[in-house]
């Protein structure tokens, strides 16, 4: 899919994460697309086909406690706004391809292997 927006306008995706088991599944949220704002380098930005360094926050955190974990229920969905032009410079016009990073098709959030499906964005940014 495509978007345009205007370079005077935040770049923002939403990141969905489905748990189609039939199982709860209990994850830890650090470092991934649902810790706002983004704490790592969770996707591959391109500008003109040049990869864009991750600029966002990076965080050194102790031992996680019982209450960090999130858990989502058989066939829910967790999901959160992804502000990505606060960690990626996205400030010049061009074409921008977005595409989650993942590691042989597969995403680990705390224990847990997640498979993702996910397709590239194509966002065009122009100047008003």
């Amino acid at each position: 899919s495509q978007s345009h927006t205007a370079l005077s306008v935040p770049v923002t995706v939403r990141f969905f994460l489905i748990n189609d088991s039939d199982q709860p599944l209990t994850l830890l949220p650090w470092g991934t697309p649902l810790e706002a704002p983004l704490t790592a380098d969770n996707f591959d930005v391109k500008h003109n086909g040049q990869p864009l360094e991750y600029q966002g926050m990076m965080v050194k955190r102790g031992a996680p406690a019982e209450s960090d974990y999130i858990s989502v229920a058989a066939g829910d969905t967790v999901e959160a706004e992804v502000k990505l032009s606060n960690a990626y410079a996205m400030s010049a016009a061009g074409n921008y391809t977005v595409q989650l990073r993942q590691s042989g098709g597969l995403y680990r959030l705390g224990s847990n292997d997640i498979r993702i499906a996910t397709s590239p964005l194509n966002i065009v940014r122009a100047a008003e």
